[in-house]
């Protein structure tokens, strides 16, 4: 539910900011990846963007996206032990 949430965010967040492809890209590359597998070639080819777009758009939706994670558990813990505790339960200590 967390990731959820923090995926809806990130949409406003960047809609919000006129970034829509940013989202795009995180969406094309991150989320819709069949088998987890997509390349950066292949997401600049569909949005007819660059490769380097592409990894630029991803490196700052990536950071919105742990941004919008953290302050939805922040929401709900108590502390910053609680808070990394379940950032490790969610991402594996990453």
């Amino acid at each position: 539910m967390v990731l959820d949430r923090a995926t809806r965010l990130l949409g406003e967040r960047l809609e919000a900011q006129g970034k829509r492809l940013y989202y795009e890209v995180f969406k094309r590359y991150d989320l819709d990846a069949v088998d987890g597998v997509t390349s950066y070639e292949t997401v600049a080819r569909e949005l007819r963007i660059s490769i380097d777009d592409v990894k630029n758009y991803l490196t700052r939706s990536r950071e919105e996206f742990r941004n919008a994670v953290r302050s939805i558990l922040c929401e709900s813990v108590g502390g910053p032990e609680d808070l990394s505790r379940e950032w490790d339960a969610l991402f594996g200590g990453v």
